[in-house]
């Protein structure tokens, strides 16, 4: 009951998530060890009673005596501190590999390989820049209607930011106030480097190259993971102490 109770508080604990998957999933799950929990203090010792012996197959079988139990019990009696040391060095030893852990954001990687799609990404990145399967898009918005010398200006500054293989024409609203600056990245758009880029420099230099009165926003696929990037990181941090 103890542990039962122990791993519903640490799937509780996904409810301090901003990610919304990890809130959904929380919940859950802790309601589903609740549930195996009450069936365990209630159903099973039930069965058991109206069961009897046929739970138990064959019958006739004798248990037998535990052997490697009772020495490992009196082996820990005796030497509780060195056990204790021993638990400690070989949950370090293997919790250590998360140092080295780098999280891939990247669904085309995931992808069995041979598929269409597999291959239509390298033989697309073999002939044109790896961003150039998902750009990624500038949105630049204002409370007045946005000549094209201030677009082409904003765009400029845009395709001189390293990382950045070249702007692709611009496209603007209905009503001239919003207009949306693809940009193609050097690197794979689902890459560490891709979204360092979306989410870093490029980004900064959006909004500090955007006309007065207007407001900059960085969208795409590759910005978006990098958003999910940070919400996951963030929950990481604040959920594993927790739990």
């Amino acid at each position: 009951a103890c542990a039962a109770l122990a791993v519903v508080a640490a799937f509780g604990a996904l409810v301090l998530a901003v990610l919304g998957f990890f809130r959904t999933l929380g919940p859950a799950l802790a309601v589903g060890v609740a549930v195996m929990l009450l069936a365990a203090l209630t159903l099973v010792p039930a069965l058991l009673r109206v069961l009897g012996r046929f739970v138990f197959w064959p019958p006739t079988a004798q248990p037998r005596p535990a052997r490697a139990f009772p020495v490992v019990g009196r082996f820990v009696g005796r030497r509780p501190g060195l056990v204790l040391a021993g638990g400690v060095l070989l949950l370090g030893a293997a919790a250590s590999g998360l140092t080295v852990v780098h999280p891939s954001y990247d669904p085309i990687r995931q992808l069995p390989s041979g598929t269409e799609s597999g291959r239509a990404f390298a033989q697309l990145s073999a002939g044109f820049p790896a961003g150039a399967l998902s750009p990624t898009t500038v949105y630049l918005h204002g409370d007045a209607p946005l000549g094209a010398p201030e677009v082409a200006a904003f765009a400029g500054r845009l395709a001189a930011v390293p990382g950045v293989v070249s702007p692709l024409p611009p496209q603007s609203s209905v009503d001239g106030r919003t207009v949306a600056v693809p940009v193609v990245l050097s690197a794979a758009p689902y890459s560490s480097a891709a979204m360092n880029l979306a989410a870093g420099r490029l980004r900064d230099t959006a909004r500090s190259a955007a006309p007065s009165g207007t407001t900059v926003l960085v969208g795409g696929q590759t910005m978006a993971y990098a958003d999910v990037r940070a919400a996951t990181d963030r929950d990481l941090r604040v959920i594993f102490p927790v739990a």
